[in-house]
């Protein structure tokens, strides 16, 4: 069966930035040294996901963007191992 491998450098798996609080609008502000981090600039569009656990994760819609044109350039290679299993 085949394997596709995505190569993705990661320094720090998991990092705690602290706390926010919703504001009466449901705003919340993202802690400075994570949009540091992680290049979230002003304007940036974030999707908001809710996980299986009740926890909300944040996901910048770059990334999401970066993911699909990997899986859209190993299309053929994803449709011969999902036909395999």
């Amino acid at each position: 069966m085949g394997q596709i491998v995505v190569k993705h450098q990661c320094q720090n798996q998991r990092q705690f930035y602290g706390s926010t609080t919703v504001e009466e609008r449901g705003q919340v502000v993202i802690p400075a040294e994570a949009r540091a981090d992680l290049s979230i600039e002003k304007g940036e569009k974030l999707l908001v996901i809710k996980l299986n656990d009740g926890a909300l994760m944040l996901l910048k819609l770059s990334s999401l963007e970066k993911i699909s044109k990997v899986f859209a350039a190993k299309q053929k290679e994803i449709t011969k191992i999902l036909k395999g299993i």
